[in-house]
């Protein structure tokens, strides 16, 4: 059995929480700016943000 798949799936796996975490990290900046201080975003972590984002900081923070 070739382990090189497993290893590949895990290496993507890997990449995809960091890709989630980088389009996290660029929405929450971005409302930043817009907002001029990072204050109502503090308000709305770790489980009140837009749905659409929620998924994305889920993923990003998944221990798994």
């Amino acid at each position: 059995t070739c382990a090189l798949p497993i290893f590949v799936q895990k290496e993507i796996a890997k990449l995809e929480k960091v890709l989630d975490m980088l389009q996290f990290k660029c929405w929450y900046y971005d409302q930043a700016v817009k907002d001029g201080n990072e204050d109502r975003i503090q308000s709305i972590l770790p489980d009140r943000l837009p749905e659409d984002i929620q998924k994305i900081y889920n993923r990003s923070h998944n221990d798994q």
